[in-house]
């Protein structure tokens, strides 16, 4: 019968270790990945709102110009 030594034990230890250690590496790089991801969305939902709030102060200073327009065939 084959008896485990210390050292085997150790060895085998270490291996899980580190093939533990590829895998969080793995998954810490693709954490950042989808990170990255949002932060593009986030950044262009940004700029869009930007965008929108621009046009409604546009839209709004042409309603008060049609508004006083309108007045004057009151």
């Amino acid at each position: 019968m084959f008896r485990w030594s210390r050292s085997t034990e150790v060895d085998l230890l270490v291996a899980r270790i580190s093939e533990v250690c590829g895998e969080q590496t793995r998954d810490v790089a693709a954490i950042n990945e989808k990170i990255g991801v949002i932060s593009s969305v986030a950044q262009r939902n940004s700029e869009t709102a930007q965008g929108s709030a621009s046009s409604s102060e546009e839209l709004n200073s042409q309603a008060k110009i049609l508004e006083d327009m309108l007045k004057k065939f009151k």
